[in-house]
């Protein structure tokens, strides 16, 4: 919201004719710019990238074999009567 209003609030700079303009124009268009595309980025490439890193990880984690699930069970079997 707050970089919308600045970008809003720069095009003045970009639109509007007059003595100066010529060192205003470029100015303004070059922040312009860089908040839109900044909050573009923000809102809709940050969290794809997020749900890409997720479902790739996802995909690269592995479940136990059966053996490794036994070996897990026994082990924690024994914990529960060591401690009892």
């Amino acid at each position: 919201m707050s970089s919308l209003t600045s970008v809003f609030g720069m095009l003045p700079l970009v639109l509007v004719p007059g003595p100066g303009s010529e060192f205003y124009r470029g100015l303004g268009s070059v922040i312009t710019g860089g908040l839109a595309f900044s909050t573009i980025f923000t809102i809709f490439v940050t969290p794809a990238l997020l749900m890409f890193i997720i479902t790739l990880e996802h995909r690269v984690k592995r479940k136990p074999s059966e053996d490794e699930t036994k070996a897990l069970a026994s082990l924690e079997e024994e914990e529960k009567y060591s401690q009892a």
